[in-house]
């Protein structure tokens, strides 16, 4: 039981709480909305085995539950929920303080010696796959067989804590498994006559230096290897699940894209996923919506920002304007502890539910333009910036080198320059590219594509004598598969053809200076600037990517920066539903998001429909961290 001052401060809390929310929800009874209409599930961090208050439950509807826990009352008050970590969590999440982790960190950290880096468990023992099978199948009968929104398989999961350097794992078990594994793929087989066939990182990084880079070929092949263990994992868990449960949709939440050493692969997971939480990294999220099914939902957790008042409102419009289906809110005790929050937060999802009833075929697809996407570049590239590190390397955490990796920071640079330039990018993996990619991208971006294997060229080609245009960013097919280098600019082992596509002008160069850009992005985009010069190059290159839709800009005395611009078909013909968010892409552009007066400019001969916000005595009042919509339509 609760101390008597601290109950007396929980329940004031409570009252405040209920204060602050719109009315019109504190005096309703709480339902869920399921997946049609924008679930919104709150986290209950602040006490994971104690009911969602009635306030939150009405305001929000939904609430996560974990495990095999029973919690009726999520039931009873007809709440959303989905089930969290349904083969439990520590064997698939591991936390960087668990004690074993900790010990074998410090001692390759002193030693160097290999041999201890056994993942415990090994996700290639058996008896590691029946475990988490054997929890899967609790949570599944638990609560009369009901599973709401459906189970995840976890949160973050990964081979190594958030994707961290270090090489799990050395098992007899996933030795033995990397062998069937290079006899059953190609285009590592060269590795099974290498002479140290499963080498660590740091005997790799070492001989690389020194000019040796045969190792570098087997290094590449395990990081493949490890990645598919950890995807074969999950799989196996996502058929069990449907077989025990039929129709039961399954997901995973918490995902920021592959790295060099762990985390799971968006492109990878989505053959056997019903929905996905992606972070903001990187391309993960291009890679989910340029990749997924009509079926496949997508979600996004949202967290406070406490130096950007409007923060989460505009994350939470972001994820919907890029066709987000729901919401993971963090959390109820944040919720508790800041009622201005929770009241912001409220209104945000009450107005996004209401224009998901109104524009119910809202989900932009990535088109146009591209990014590829090459995992074994992204390794390669990780390898190529830890050899500066020395024997530090074993810190070049993902944090560090999604922020500040080579190819990472062109990236971020590059997603953020088309996007502000107009265009939604998206996302393909390497292995997928061919003459049928045109239809949809007619313009691919190569970014620090390192590595291009002569099945990775040849689809490419086949790409390019189909009519599509490539954009080159940074190197291109500089290493083999094998390490070997071939040498800079356009490599001559690519054939005639490439250097008939650079005279027709397919293949383009583009420069970037990535820190620049995101330095000034944000900024006024005067005539003849840095950022104006980019985005008039990215123009230029891009073409006519974009088909027959209407050109159209906002323009505010208020507001200098870049905005996020939608343009999907209306369902009437010569019609178009747009919208637009100011392009604040991280939390400090997000603190000085305010409210402005906008005014739209757009070709004379459309028609204009205001959706929202509408407009007030002929003017557009947009209210700090919302995003625009209207409908342009052709006409008289």
């Amino acid at each position: 039981m609760l101390p008597h001052w601290l109950a007396h401060l929980w329940a004031l809390g409570l009252l405040s709480l209920a204060a602050n929310l719109p009315q019109d929800l504190t005096s309703s009874s709480p339902a869920g909305v399921g997946w049609d209409s924008l679930p919104a599930l709150v986290w209950r961090a602040g006490k994971p085995g104690e009911p969602l208050s009635t306030e939150l439950a009405r305001a929000f509807g939904g609430v996560n539950v974990e495990g095999s826990a029973e919690d009726d009352w999520a039931r009873e008050l007809g709440l959303d929920f989905y089930i969290g970590h349904a083969p439990g969590r520590d064997d698939l999440h591991i936390d960087s303080d668990r004690a074993w982790y900790e010990e074998i960190w410090r001692s390759y950290w002193e030693e160097r010696e290999p041999s201890v880096l056994v993942r415990s468990p090994c996700l290639s023992e058996e008896s590691c796959i029946e475990s988490l099978k054997l929890r899967l199948q609790t949570s599944l009968k638990a609560r009369d067989g009901e599973v709401g929104l459906g189970i995840s398989l976890g949160d973050e999961v990964s081979l190594t804590p958030w994707g961290a350097p270090l090489d799990l794992c050395e098992s007899d078990a996933c030795r033995a498994s990397f062998a069937d594994f290079l006899a059953g793929q190609q285009r590592w087989s060269f590795v099974q006559r290498e002479p140290l066939h499963y080498p660590d990182t740091d005997r790799t990084r070492l001989a690389w230096i020194e000019g040796d880079p045969r190792h570098v070929g087997a290094w590449l092949a395990r990081r493949d290897f490890h990645h598919r263990v950890l995807i074969e994992a999950l799989e196996q868990l996502a058929d069990r699940a449907r077989e025990l449960s039929p129709g039961t949709p399954v997901g995973l939440f918490g995902q920021s894209g592959r790295t060099a050493f762990g985390d799971v692969g968006v492109e990878q997971v989505l053959g056997f996923l019903d929905f996905l939480e992606v972070y903001r990294i990187l391309d993960s999220r291009e890679l989910l919506y340029t990749l997924r099914d009509e079926q496949q939902r997508s979600l996004l957790t949202l967290f406070r920002e406490p130096d950007a008042p409007h923060g989460t409102s505009w994350l939470a419009w972001e994820h919907w304007l890029r066709g987000g289906d729901g919401f993971v809110i963090w959390s109820d005790a944040d919720l508790q502890a800041h009622p201005q929050y929770a009241a912001s937060l409220t209104r945000t999802i009450k107005t996004l539910r209401e224009l998901d009833g109104q524009l119910p075929d809202w989900r932009p697809r990535p088109s146009g333009v591209a990014v590829i996407h090459p995992p074994d570049s992204l390794a390669l590239s990780w390898l190529r910036d830890a050899l500066n590190d020395g024997p530090t390397w074993m810190r070049r955490f993902a944090s560090y080198q999604n922020e500040n990796g080579t190819r990472e920071l062109a990236l971020r640079a590059l997603l953020r320059l088309l996007e502000d330039s107009g265009y939604l990018p998206g996302s393909l993996p390497i292995d997928s590219i061919g003459s049928h990619t045109v239809s949809r991208f007619p313009l691919l971006v190569a970014n620090h594509l390192l590595l291009l294997g002569a099945d990775q060229r040849d689809g490419l080609l086949s790409y390019l004598q189909a009519g599509g245009r490539l954009i080159v960013l940074g190197p291109l097919g500089t290493y083999s598969r094998r390490g070997q280098q071939r040498g800079d600019g356009l490599p001559e082992w690519l054939g005639t053809d490439w250097g008939t596509a650079v005279r027709e002008g397919q293949i383009m160069d583009l420069e970037l200076d990535a820190s620049r850009y995101l330095a000034q992005r944000f900024e006024k985009a005067a005539e003849g600037s840095y950022v104006d010069r980019c985005r008039r190059s990215i123009k230029q290159l891009c073409g006519a990517t974009q088909g027959s839709q209407p050109r159209w800009s906002l323009k505010s005395d208020g507001f200098d920066g870049p905005w996020l611009r939608l343009t999907q078909p209306a369902e009437e013909p010569g019609s178009w539903i747009c919208a637009a968010l100011p392009g604040a892409a991280t939390p400090g552009q997000r603190a000085l998001l305010k409210d402005l007066e906008l005014e739209l400019l757009a070709p004379a001969d459309v028609h204009v429909r205001w959706i929202h916000p509408q407009p007030k005595d002929g003017v557009i009042h947009l209210p700090a961290g919302e995003a625009v919509i209207f409908q342009l339509t052709k006409g008289p």
